[in-house]
Protein backbone atom coordinates (compact mmCIF):
# COMPACT_ATOMS: atom_id res chain seq x y z
CA UNK A 1 0.00 0.00 0.00
CA UNK A 2 1.08 3.53 -0.75
CA UNK A 3 0.68 6.11 2.35
CA UNK A 4 0.87 9.85 2.29
CA UNK A 5 1.16 12.09 4.94
CA UNK A 6 0.75 15.83 3.68
CA UNK A 7 -0.64 19.24 5.45
CA UNK A 8 2.62 19.31 8.00
CA UNK A 9 1.28 16.18 9.35
CA UNK A 10 -2.77 16.64 9.25
CA UNK A 11 -3.84 14.53 6.45
CA UNK A 12 -3.36 11.13 5.54
CA UNK A 13 -3.89 9.13 2.38
CA UNK A 14 -3.96 5.59 1.84
CA UNK A 15 -3.57 3.51 -1.88
CA UNK A 16 -4.14 -0.37 -1.80
CA UNK A 17 -3.33 -1.98 -4.38
CA UNK A 18 -3.96 -5.61 -2.59
CA UNK A 19 -6.17 -6.71 0.57
CA UNK A 20 -3.47 -7.11 3.01
CA UNK A 21 -3.87 -10.48 5.77
CA UNK A 22 -6.78 -10.14 8.28
CA UNK A 23 -6.20 -6.78 10.26
CA UNK A 24 -2.37 -5.84 9.38
CA UNK A 25 -3.31 -2.48 6.94
CA UNK A 26 -6.19 -1.26 9.34
CA UNK A 27 -3.76 -1.44 12.58
CA UNK A 28 -0.67 -0.54 10.61
CA UNK A 29 -2.44 2.62 8.87
CA UNK A 30 -3.71 3.22 12.49
CA UNK A 31 -0.38 3.29 14.03
CA UNK A 32 0.64 6.14 11.56
CA UNK A 33 -2.61 8.19 12.63
CA UNK A 34 -1.11 7.27 16.09
CA UNK A 35 2.08 8.87 15.26
CA UNK A 36 0.07 12.11 13.76
CA UNK A 37 -1.79 12.77 16.96
CA UNK A 38 1.01 12.51 19.35
CA UNK A 39 3.41 15.01 17.50
CA UNK A 40 0.70 17.54 16.00
CA UNK A 41 1.99 19.54 13.32
CA UNK A 42 5.82 17.91 13.59
CA UNK A 43 5.21 15.03 11.74
CA UNK A 44 6.76 16.10 7.50
CA UNK A 45 4.95 15.75 4.43
CA UNK A 46 6.32 11.89 3.15
CA UNK A 47 4.93 9.09 0.64
CA UNK A 48 5.95 5.91 1.16
CA UNK A 49 5.34 2.59 0.43
CA UNK A 50 4.14 -0.48 2.65
CA UNK A 51 4.54 -4.00 1.77
CA UNK A 52 1.81 -5.83 4.59
CA UNK A 53 3.41 -9.35 3.80
CA UNK A 54 5.40 -11.99 5.47
CA UNK A 55 8.90 -12.14 3.92
CA UNK A 56 10.96 -9.13 2.23
CA UNK A 57 11.75 -8.58 -0.74
CA UNK A 58 14.03 -6.15 -1.55
CA UNK A 59 17.26 -8.59 -2.43
CA UNK A 60 20.53 -6.72 -1.45
CA UNK A 61 22.57 -8.43 -4.64
CA UNK A 62 20.02 -6.88 -7.05
CA UNK A 63 20.94 -3.50 -5.33
CA UNK A 64 24.63 -3.81 -4.51
CA UNK A 65 25.95 -0.16 -3.57
CA UNK A 66 29.34 -1.29 -4.32
CA UNK A 67 28.60 -1.58 -7.99
CA UNK A 68 27.61 2.12 -9.51
CA UNK A 69 25.51 0.72 -12.56
CA UNK A 70 23.01 -1.10 -9.95
CA UNK A 71 20.13 0.94 -8.98
CA UNK A 72 19.20 1.94 -5.52
CA UNK A 73 17.10 -0.16 -3.31
CA UNK A 74 13.23 1.42 -3.17
CA UNK A 75 12.62 1.90 0.31
CA UNK A 76 10.05 -0.27 0.98
CA UNK A 77 8.50 -1.05 4.68
CA UNK A 78 7.44 -3.82 5.84
CA UNK A 79 7.13 -5.90 8.87
CA UNK A 80 10.78 -7.61 8.81
CA UNK A 81 13.89 -8.38 7.19
CA UNK A 82 17.38 -10.41 6.88
CA UNK A 83 20.80 -9.16 6.55
CA UNK A 84 20.66 -10.09 2.60
CA UNK A 85 17.59 -7.80 1.92
CA UNK A 86 16.84 -3.98 2.16
CA UNK A 87 13.49 -3.66 3.35
CA UNK A 88 13.26 -1.20 6.50
CA UNK A 89 11.69 -3.17 9.17
CA UNK A 90 8.44 -0.97 10.89
CA UNK A 91 6.75 -2.34 14.03
CA UNK A 92 4.17 -5.11 12.99
CA UNK A 93 0.07 -4.36 13.47
CA UNK A 94 -0.21 -6.58 16.23
CA UNK A 95 1.36 -3.60 18.99
CA UNK A 96 -1.56 -2.00 18.26
CA UNK A 97 -3.87 -5.07 18.23
CA UNK A 98 -4.85 -8.57 16.40
CA UNK A 99 -8.51 -8.88 16.89
CA UNK A 100 -8.63 -12.27 14.90
CA UNK A 101 -6.50 -14.12 17.98
CA UNK A 102 -7.96 -11.89 20.83
CA UNK A 103 -4.70 -10.36 21.52
CA UNK A 104 -4.70 -6.79 23.05
CA UNK A 105 -2.63 -3.45 22.33
CA UNK A 106 0.85 -4.03 23.02
CA UNK A 107 0.30 -1.36 26.30
CA UNK A 108 -1.47 -3.44 27.82
CA UNK A 109 -1.08 -7.43 26.33
CA UNK A 110 2.31 -6.72 28.10
CA UNK A 111 1.25 -5.51 31.62
CA UNK A 112 -1.11 -9.08 31.37
CA UNK A 113 1.69 -10.81 30.56
CA UNK A 114 3.74 -9.54 33.29
CA UNK A 115 1.17 -10.11 35.57
CA UNK A 116 0.98 -13.91 34.57
CA UNK A 117 4.96 -13.37 35.07
CA UNK A 118 5.03 -12.67 38.41
CA UNK A 119 2.56 -14.83 39.31
CA UNK A 120 5.23 -17.57 39.23
CA UNK A 121 9.08 -17.48 40.24
CA UNK A 122 11.60 -18.98 37.88
CA UNK A 123 12.63 -21.30 40.41
CA UNK A 124 8.88 -22.94 40.81
CA UNK A 125 8.29 -22.94 37.02
CA UNK A 126 7.80 -26.42 35.34
CA UNK A 127 11.60 -27.20 34.50
CA UNK A 128 10.73 -27.74 30.71
CA UNK A 129 10.99 -25.94 27.45
CA UNK A 130 7.58 -24.34 26.01
CA UNK A 131 6.59 -23.78 22.18
CA UNK A 132 3.08 -23.47 21.32
CA UNK A 133 1.89 -22.29 17.57
CA UNK A 134 0.63 -22.78 14.63
CA UNK A 135 3.40 -25.17 12.59
CA UNK A 136 0.82 -25.27 9.39
CA UNK A 137 2.75 -21.86 7.99
CA UNK A 138 4.78 -23.74 5.40
CA UNK A 139 7.46 -23.72 8.25
CA UNK A 140 9.98 -26.91 8.37
CA UNK A 141 11.09 -26.00 11.36
CA UNK A 142 7.81 -26.07 13.92
CA UNK A 143 7.08 -29.24 11.95
CA UNK A 144 10.39 -30.80 13.04
CA UNK A 145 9.88 -29.29 16.55
CA UNK A 146 6.47 -31.11 16.70
CA UNK A 147 8.61 -34.25 17.19
CA UNK A 148 10.49 -33.12 20.13
CA UNK A 149 7.04 -33.55 22.09
CA UNK A 150 7.82 -35.75 24.53
CA UNK A 151 8.47 -34.16 28.19
CA UNK A 152 9.64 -37.92 29.68
CA UNK A 153 12.31 -37.77 26.90
CA UNK A 154 12.71 -34.44 25.65
CA UNK A 155 11.84 -32.41 28.86
CA UNK A 156 9.98 -30.29 26.08
CA UNK A 157 6.71 -29.76 25.76
CA UNK A 158 5.36 -28.63 22.14
CA UNK A 159 1.96 -27.41 21.75
CA UNK A 160 -0.29 -27.18 18.10
CA UNK A 161 -2.49 -23.71 18.29
CA UNK A 162 -5.39 -24.23 16.44
CA UNK A 163 -6.89 -20.49 16.50
CA UNK A 164 -10.26 -22.08 14.44
CA UNK A 165 -10.90 -24.16 17.69
CA UNK A 166 -9.79 -21.56 19.88
CA UNK A 167 -12.29 -18.68 18.54
CA UNK A 168 -15.08 -20.91 18.87
CA UNK A 169 -14.03 -21.61 22.82
CA UNK A 170 -13.70 -18.16 23.24
CA UNK A 171 -9.36 -18.31 23.40
CA UNK A 172 -10.14 -19.94 26.92
CA UNK A 173 -6.66 -21.86 25.95
CA UNK A 174 -4.76 -18.98 24.32
CA UNK A 175 -4.16 -16.10 26.69
CA UNK A 176 -0.62 -15.16 26.70
CA UNK A 177 -0.37 -14.37 30.44
CA UNK A 178 -1.25 -17.89 31.33
CA UNK A 179 2.04 -19.40 29.04
CA UNK A 180 4.37 -18.21 31.61
CA UNK A 181 4.50 -21.47 33.56
CA UNK A 182 7.81 -23.02 31.98
CA UNK A 183 11.92 -21.94 32.86
CA UNK A 184 12.31 -21.80 29.00
CA UNK A 185 10.35 -20.83 26.27
CA UNK A 186 11.19 -21.66 23.02
CA UNK A 187 11.06 -19.18 19.30
CA UNK A 188 10.84 -20.64 16.25
CA UNK A 189 10.06 -18.66 13.28
CA UNK A 190 7.07 -19.51 11.12
CA UNK A 191 6.89 -18.68 7.60
CA UNK A 192 9.13 -15.38 8.39
CA UNK A 193 9.80 -13.53 11.71
CA UNK A 194 6.82 -14.54 14.11
CA UNK A 195 5.27 -11.64 16.90
CA UNK A 196 5.34 -14.31 19.38
CA UNK A 197 9.31 -13.09 20.26
CA UNK A 198 8.23 -10.02 22.13
CA UNK A 199 5.56 -12.37 24.07
CA UNK A 200 8.22 -14.46 24.72
CA UNK A 201 10.73 -12.20 26.22
CA UNK A 202 8.23 -10.81 28.23
CA UNK A 203 7.49 -13.89 30.36
CA UNK A 204 11.14 -14.11 32.22
CA UNK A 205 11.65 -17.48 31.16
CA UNK A 206 14.88 -18.42 29.34
CA UNK A 207 14.37 -17.47 25.93
CA UNK A 208 15.26 -19.95 23.38
CA UNK A 209 15.62 -18.83 19.95
CA UNK A 210 15.95 -21.61 17.45
CA UNK A 211 18.31 -19.58 14.41
CA UNK A 212 16.05 -16.64 13.74
CA UNK A 213 16.63 -15.50 10.29
CA UNK A 214 14.34 -12.73 9.87
CA UNK A 215 14.48 -9.53 11.80
CA UNK A 216 11.94 -6.84 12.61
CA UNK A 217 12.46 -3.70 14.22
CA UNK A 218 13.56 -4.48 17.33
CA UNK A 219 15.11 -8.21 17.60
CA UNK A 220 18.17 -6.43 15.68
CA UNK A 221 19.14 -5.00 19.54
CA UNK A 222 18.62 -8.20 21.70
CA UNK A 223 21.96 -9.85 22.57
CA UNK A 224 22.55 -12.96 22.72
CA UNK A 225 23.61 -14.87 26.39
CA UNK A 226 22.00 -11.54 27.62
CA UNK A 227 18.12 -10.87 26.19
CA UNK A 228 18.04 -14.84 24.89
CA UNK A 229 19.92 -17.71 24.26
CA UNK A 230 21.01 -19.19 20.81
CA UNK A 231 20.33 -22.63 20.01
CA UNK A 232 20.87 -23.66 16.53
CA UNK A 233 18.32 -26.04 14.42
CA UNK A 234 18.51 -29.71 15.73
CA UNK A 235 14.62 -30.63 15.66
CA UNK A 236 14.61 -33.43 12.93
CA UNK A 237 17.17 -35.51 15.42
CA UNK A 238 14.62 -35.12 17.98
CA UNK A 239 13.23 -38.56 16.25
CA UNK A 240 16.70 -40.29 17.41
CA UNK A 241 15.86 -41.24 21.23
CA UNK A 242 19.46 -42.37 21.73
CA UNK A 243 21.46 -39.22 20.32
CA UNK A 244 21.36 -38.05 24.00
CA UNK A 245 23.93 -40.44 24.55
CA UNK A 246 26.47 -38.04 23.14
CA UNK A 247 26.08 -35.00 25.63
CA UNK A 248 28.19 -36.71 28.21
CA UNK A 249 31.20 -34.81 27.01
CA UNK A 250 29.01 -31.81 28.05
CA UNK A 251 28.04 -33.24 31.53
CA UNK A 252 31.81 -34.01 32.35
CA UNK A 253 32.93 -30.46 31.28
CA UNK A 254 30.53 -28.92 33.17
CA UNK A 255 29.83 -30.29 36.35
CA UNK A 256 28.76 -26.97 38.69
CA UNK A 257 25.65 -27.31 36.31
CA UNK A 258 25.85 -23.92 35.65
CA UNK A 259 24.22 -23.72 32.47
CA UNK A 260 26.12 -20.23 30.90
CA UNK A 261 29.21 -22.38 31.31
CA UNK A 262 28.20 -24.62 27.81
CA UNK A 263 29.79 -22.41 24.09
CA UNK A 264 26.82 -20.32 22.47
CA UNK A 265 24.90 -21.22 20.28
CA UNK A 266 24.12 -24.89 21.57
CA UNK A 267 21.76 -27.21 19.32
CA UNK A 268 18.30 -27.32 20.11
CA UNK A 269 19.12 -31.10 21.16
CA UNK A 270 21.60 -30.81 23.18
CA UNK A 271 19.82 -27.78 25.08
CA UNK A 272 16.86 -30.16 25.51
CA UNK A 273 19.30 -33.27 26.44
CA UNK A 274 20.96 -30.80 29.13
CA UNK A 275 17.43 -30.27 30.30
CA UNK A 276 16.65 -34.03 30.26
CA UNK A 277 19.88 -34.36 32.75
CA UNK A 278 18.12 -32.72 35.13
CA UNK A 279 19.82 -29.21 35.28
CA UNK A 280 20.39 -26.58 35.34
CA UNK A 281 18.12 -26.47 38.34
CA UNK A 282 20.02 -23.58 40.05
CA UNK A 283 22.19 -21.20 37.21
CA UNK A 284 22.97 -17.55 36.73
CA UNK A 285 19.96 -16.78 34.94
CA UNK A 286 17.93 -17.86 37.49
CA UNK A 287 19.55 -15.77 40.25
CA UNK A 288 19.06 -12.86 38.17
CA UNK A 289 15.25 -13.19 38.18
Amino acid sequence: MRVTITGGGTRLHVDLYYACVQSRALFTVWSLLQLMRRYPGRVPDVDLMFDCMDRPAVNRTEHDDGDPASPPPPPLFRYCTTRDHFDIPFPDWSFWGWPETNIEPWNREFKSIKSGARATRWADRVPTAYWKGNPDVASPLRVALLGCNDTALWRAEIMRQNWSDEAKSGYQHSRLSSQCTHRYKIYAEGFAWSVSLKYILSCGSMALLIEPRYQDFFSRGLEPRLNYWPVTNGADDCRDTSSCKSMSRFEASCNSLEFFCFPSPLNLLVVLCILASGFPTTSSYSKGL
